[in-house]
């Protein structure tokens, strides 16, 4: 049930520029991510997501990425932890439980 929990959360986070011209300037966002991780206070992935997505707001901001540029980086990163984490579950099915 965690991990359902989990990848529905990777797959639902919203990248730096998605749906409005920036995430990072919209509260509700801001406020999005600040309830998810406290209310996950041991997901490292959903942590490690929120500090990239934190830092590439402040790129932006300082127009050192364009939100192309952030939201590709985002979303590779995202997809790469949506994939670990289908193969790390797919690898516990394949084991005989003891």
């Amino acid at each position: 049930m965690r991990s359902a929990v989990l990848l529905s959360f990777l797959v639902l986070l919203p990248g730096p520029t998605r749906a409005s011209e920036t995430h990072c300037d919209d509260v509700a966002v801001w406020e999005d991510w600040e309830e998810r991780t406290a209310n996950n206070p041991d997901d490292t992935a959903l942590h490690t997501l929120h500090a990239l997505w934190m830092g590439l707001c402040a790129k932006v901001k300082r127009n050192e990425f364009t939100t192309d540029q952030a939201d590709q980086v985002f979303e590779h990163v995202r997809r790469s932890f949506i994939e670990r984490h289908r193969e790390y579950n797919a690898g516990k099915k394949d084991k005989p439980e003891m």
